[in-house]
């Protein structure tokens, strides 16, 4: 957090984060989540939607299980 040298912080915008549950310091883990999950070397092989559908489900599972 960005702060002024008296401690208070410089926009309002900041100042509302003030305000957020503990659990958004854990963005990193989302990140990290759909970084692996949208990883270009491995795109979706199907064509057709419900095909692809069921083929994301299946490697957010596998992410999953893997972790």
């Amino acid at each position: 957090m960005i702060k002024s040298k008296d401690g208070t912080v410089k926009t309002p915008h900041r100042a509302r984060m003030l305000d957020l549950p503990a659990c958004y310091g854990q963005r990193w883990q989302v990140e990290s989540f759909f970084s692996a999950l949208t990883d270009h070397r491995r795109g979706l092989n199907c064509r057709l939607p419900a095909s692809l559908l069921s083929e994301a489900a299946m490697r957010v599972l596998a992410y999953t299980v893997h972790r």
